[in-house]
């Protein structure tokens, strides 16, 4: 007759266990750094897309007004000031992704401004909360 020991028990002791813990803090210590660095590549893929699709916005601006570049600010002929038209704003009418136009008061509070905000107009690798528009410049 088989005789047993119910004394004895067939599970993990303290220290199996502890040592299990530490080989998995080391691997996700291992490969932490790499998923952040496979998240900013994706960022960085990101940005290059946003720029392609502002540079064929140019391109489609150019194409319809005779090869010309679209203005940093044009003058307005009833004011005696520069308007603040940005190119971005004429760029914006040829790119679908992402261009949100937001309503803003000119500091005179006589020219009723949009601008760009977020979207296509912002890089995602650029933490900065003060930049509306990383590649169309800041107000």
């Amino acid at each position: 007759m088989k005789t047993t020991n119910r004394s004895l028990r067939s599970g993990f002791t303290l220290i199996e266990l502890l040592v299990v813990i530490a080989i998995i803090a080391i691997l996700a210590a291992i490969l932490f750094p790499v998923f952040a660095q496979a998240r900013e590549k994706a960022r960085q893929t990101s940005c290059l897309s946003n720029e392609k699709q502002i540079a064929l916005g140019v391109m489609q601006y150019v194409q319809d007004y005779d090869e010309s570049f679209p203005h940093l600010e044009r003058r307005d002929p009833a004011r005696a000031s520069w308007s603040l038209f940005a190119w971005d704003l004429a760029v914006a009418p040829y790119i679908k992704n992402g261009s949100r136009m937001v309503p803003w008061a000119s500091a005179d509070g006589t020219v009723p401004v949009i601008i760009t905000e977020g979207g296509i107009w912002s890089c995602p690798s650029n933490p900065g909360v003060e930049s509306r528009r990383t590649y169309a410049g800041n107000d």
